[in-house]
């Protein structure tokens, strides 16, 4: 999961364990942390990840960028809870998974987390990525090439890019 990557003590609980496995020792809580993102590989821990990206993809120009994950989290509990969904619960892990796998800034508030639209150049370059090239200026230079991305003498591939046209191109906006 790209976002245990990204956020390397994210637990269904959220940044980390509950506060009483900290009484333990370091390992304890290593272990603890380990055996818990265990848990959000897990098909209904993924299916929560999935809720949560759909409503954060659908209310992204709503969503309060002051609040945590944990309240977003009951946000989408709502959403769920609307449509039907006989198991609305989200765990604050999994929100935070979404919100980090869609390329939102974040940063870390106790076990919650703050995220904060990313830009319009981020979006961009999160995408050019894939293929190896990102956004200079109003260039796209090819970074990294080959079947396995090596990286290369950057050069230029596209000239007087236009960020708004290629962001609809692409599909961000």
């Amino acid at each position: 999961m790209i976002a245990v990557r990204e956020v390397p003590q994210l637990t269904p609980f959220g940044i980390g364990v509950h506060y009483s496995y900290y009484r333990l020792s370091k390992e304890a809580v290593a272990q603890q942390i380990e055996k818990q993102q265990a848990e959000l590989s897990t098909e209904h821990s993924l299916w929560m990840v999935a809720s949560s990206a759909d409503w954060i993809k659908a209310n992204r120009r709503d969503m309060d960028h002051n609040r945590s994950s944990f309240f977003h989290s009951h946000q989408v509990e709502q959403y769920r809870r609307v449509h039907g969904d006989s198991d609305p619960y989200v765990h604050n892990g999994a929100f935070i998974a979404a919100a980090v796998g869609l390329g939102y800034n974040w940063r870390i508030i106790g076990p919650n987390a703050i995220f904060k639209r990313p830009s319009l150049r981020q979006s961009i370059n999160r995408l050019l990525a894939c293929d190896g090239q990102r956004l200079h200026g109003t260039v796209i230079l090819q970074t990294h090439d080959g079947p396995w991305m090596q990286a290369c003498k950057p050069r230029v591939i596209r000239h007087s890019v236009d960020a708004v046209a290629l962001a609809r191109e692409l599909g961000v906006l």
